[in-house]
């Protein structure tokens, strides 16, 4: 993701002895390397069913439609999920991630949608590449929108879409001061987040600000949620395209 780099120059202010690596896995493959000590935080779509992990409910993020800038739909204002129906679809695959792929499903047949799947992606930017080539509309979670390029229009929907939760899971066990810090930036951080409406540009930041309430950078957490509605008027996200449409 874009903002690791910016999180990392923070922690590195304050540990600068510490050697941090990132690794793109699937859920059910981070709860694996979680159990026997490769990586110490697994950031997940659900929560560790072990005894031996503790999780934290960071945020529920919403769902976004995206589809090709070419199709009859981008040009509309709004789109309701009645024009879902029979419309081509690229879905995640439920063996790579299976709590967004039921997500999706199960809201298709709630709203007894028939959606004509044309390809199932093993991972979030395949979704991303093939609406972009026309191959399909898609519902991806909202974090995405910064990474979609010129050829693909998020669209608003009349009814409301899914959310979807992110996890921070760790050991039980473990104890390292860098690792309590970062939790303890989670856990008073997330409370300003869940159950509020909160925009594209707000996640964006918040993977950001996350990380830095942990290296003790931000002030008070009682001040975060104004010091986020602050970042988010900073020149550097009007800036960004999807920033000025989904601003809170």
């Amino acid at each position: 993701m874009k903002v690791f780099p910016n999180i990392m120059l923070n922690i590195r202010a304050h540990f600068p002895e510490l050697k941090a690596q990132f690794h793109s896995l699937t859920d059910a493959e981070q709860f694996s390397v979680l159990r026997n000590g490769q990586i110490d935080i697994a950031f997940t779509r659900y929560p560790g069913q072990l005894s031996e992990f503790d999780s934290i409910r960071i945020f529920d993020e919403p769902l976004t439609l995206i589809v090709p800038r070419d199709s009859p739909a981008a040009a509309l204002p709004y789109v309701s999920i009645k024009s879902f129906e029979n419309q081509d679809f690229v879905i995640s695959d439920e063996q790579s991630s299976p709590q967004l792929h039921k997500l999706i499903q199960d809201f298709f047949k709630q709203s007894k949608l028939n959606v004509n799947v044309v390809q199932y992606s093993t991972n979030i930017l395949l979704n991303v590449n093939l609406v972009g080539m026309g191959v399909g509309w898609s519902l991806v979670p909202a974090y995405v929108i910064p990474l979609l390029g010129d050829n693909i229009v998020v669209k608003k929907t009349l009814e409301p879409l899914p959310m979807i939760g992110l996890y921070a899971n760790y050991r039980k066990d473990q104890k390292h001061v860098v690792i309590d810090l970062i939790l303890k930036g989670i856990g008073q951080a997330s409370p300003y987040l869940l159950g509020e409406k909160v925009s594209a540009a707000d996640l964006y930041v918040a993977y950001c600000l996350i990380f830095a309430i942990s290296a003790k950078i931000l002030p008070p957490f009682d001040e975060f949620r104004l010091f986020l509605q602050q970042m988010a008027r900073r020149d550097s996200l009007k800036d960004i395209p999807w920033f000025q449409e989904y601003r809170v």
